[in-house]
């Protein structure tokens, strides 16, 4: 017989695997990744970046390995690794992603784009959700 507490972890990265998998299918479905800039997505990204009067705002999506920037203002880069990118903290949960001083956060503080250019001190990451729940 195997202990609970295996078959406790076994399903719960079964259910991360089939969020991934979904996550990525819908991408896919959505045909956004690598398409050219649109202007809705810069009026957004821009209206952000207005009212909460940072420095950087972006509109991003998640590939497998890289966070790709459909839209962005104030930062040069157009993709990240995804393994530096806090959005993958943000989309691994329904609510907004608030870290009001990334050098005080555990998961952040010792990130490249704390420590060096471009200097994250704040992140405020909002997950797009699809109507099936893929974020």
């Amino acid at each position: 017989m195997v202990p609970k507490s295996d078959e406790n972890a076994r399903n719960e990265k079964r259910l991360q695997f089939e969020a991934e998998a979904a996550r990525q299918f819908a991408l896919e479905r959505y045909d956004v990744l690598d398409t050219p800039a649109e202007a809705s997505f810069d009026h957004i990204t821009m209206a952000m970046k207005l009212a909460l009067d940072v420095p950087f705002a972006g509109i991003s999506f998640m590939d497998g390995d890289r966070l790709w920037f459909k839209s962005k203002s104030g930062l040069s880069p157009t993709e990240i690794p995804r393994d530096i990118s806090f959005c993958d903290f943000a989309i691994a949960q329904q609510e907004p992603l608030i870290v009001e001083d990334t050098l005080r956060d555990e998961r952040f503080r010792e990130n490249p784009v704390v420590i060096d250019r471009p200097f994250f001190r704040s992140y405020l990451g909002v997950p797009l959700i699809t109507p099936d729940g893929s974020r």
